[in-house]
């Protein structure tokens, strides 16, 4: 992609353009409902299991399972939000 920038657009627009919705009113909702502070930054809190999944796909091929998935929740995502 850093070298693609048809497939960059077409990811951005597509892929991560529905993702980033998604995930805004996920997280817009917690607020709502007092689990996450009004403060949050939407965008790194996207982006913190992302990156620890892709890391985990494509460097180490660890797998991600149910396990793996809730601890990045509990112990890394709700800790930077709440």
């Amino acid at each position: 992609m850093p070298r693609n920038p048809d497939l960059r657009n077409a990811l951005r627009g597509g892929l991560w353009s529905q993702r980033e919705a998604s995930c805004h009113t996920i997280v817009e909702h917690a607020i709502a409902r007092g689990e996450l502070r009004p403060d949050v930054d939407h965008a790194i809190l996207m982006e913190i299991g992302t990156a620890i999944i892709l890391q985990r796909v494509l460097l180490t091929r660890e797998s991600v399972n149910r396990v793996f998935l809730e601890s990045i929740v509990d112990d890394i995502v709700i800790r930077y939000a709440a």
